[in-house]
């Protein structure tokens, strides 16, 4: 298998990243077998708070509690949902901070968006193309599904990752479990798209466009990657469902713009990051490509809504004459 990627990682990101939920039945997962995830819908809060969770926690080596680097995709195909999950958080890690509460007896509520009923709010919707949102409260528990192949492990299953001590830091999949309670489950959300997913994240609009246009027509420039990552706007890219991609990019998966950056000779370089995290077989999350190169192995981009601006950083004190 080309750059350096085992078939196993090609065979892991082709069943669990961007790959929609098949109709199997009822209760089957996309490879036709009976879950065995827990009911979202009809579970009861323990109501006892782990000692060794905490919703924020700043690891060694962050410059702050909420970092896009906390990201580390579990078994369960929801790369879109985690890119947009990370991009906000590198944005402005306010947005997260107010998006989940602790409730202080092991269990959390998230804010979420969806739109409105009735059919005025989706007839207004339809003719202005911006879909009236209405903002929802889900409270979730502490406890997470684990990583086998029946039951799909919620993210950041790693023994060591995003701990400092004997503390776990949980953001990721508190919110990661109240989006699946908003859509019926976790088999639910094993494939999506990001642009959904900012939606119900932030309850701003977000669209979907294909990298290339259609004959020439359309496409997401390096204005347009440069301006909405200026902007403050989540931005997703998405590969197809194809093997043998180039700069070691998987598919089908959907990555984090951790970075763009235009040269003096006009030309950018974007950085992607996998949501993958520092799971085996991805030793570097971060991804350089040249930009003239990005559609070599991006299909689509997602952008959602400009997100608030995080404050400036408070002024350091001026050093003693």
């Amino acid at each position: 298998m080309a750059d350096g990627l085992t078939d196993a990682h090609y065979d892991w990101a082709e069943k669990f990243c961007r790959v929609s939920v098949s109709p199997a039945g009822a209760g089957a997962d996309d490879d036709g077998r009976t879950s065995k995830q827990p009911d979202l819908s009809q579970q009861t809060p323990q109501h006892t708070k782990d000692p060794n969770q905490e919703l924020f926690l700043k690891e060694p080596g962050d410059a702050q509690d909420i970092s896009d680097d906390d990201i580390h995709q579990g078994r369960l195909g929801d790369c879109y949902l985690l890119s947009s999950l990370g991009e906000i958080a590198r944005i402005n890690p306010a947005v997260i901070r107010q998006m989940v509460k602790d409730n202080g007896d092991g269990t959390y509520t998230v804010t979420l968006y969806k739109r409105k009923s009735g059919a005025g709010h989706f007839i207004a919707g339809a003719l202005t193309g911006h879909p009236a949102m209405e903002p929802v409260k889900i409270t979730v528990d502490g406890n997470f599904p684990t990583g086998t192949d029946e039951d799909k492990g919620s993210a950041n299953q790693g023994a060591d990752q995003d701990k400092v001590g004997s503390k776990k830091e949980i953001w990721v999949q508190v919110i990661e479990k109240a989006y699946a309670k908003l859509n019926g489950g976790y088999k639910e959300i094993s494939g999506g798209h990001a642009s959904d997913a900012m939606t119900a994240l932030t309850g701003q609009d977000a669209s979907e466009s294909s990298m290339t246009g259609f004959l020439g027509i359309g496409g997401v420039s390096q204005d347009d990657l440069v301006k909405a990552f200026q902007a403050g706007k989540p931005v997703v890219l998405n590969t197809p469902k194809k093997d043998n991609l180039p700069f070691n990019l998987v598919g089908p998966h959907a990555y984090m713009l951790e970075d763009i950056v235009v040269g003096t000779d006009g030309k950018a370089m974007v950085t992607l990051r996998n949501p993958w995290g520092d799971n085996p077989g991805n030793a570097n999350p971060l991804i350089k490509i040249k930009f003239e190169d990005l559609s070599k192995g991006i299909t689509s981009v997602d952008i959602g809504g400009a997100l608030p601006k995080p404050p400036p950083p408070p002024a350091q004190p001026s050093a003693p004459p």
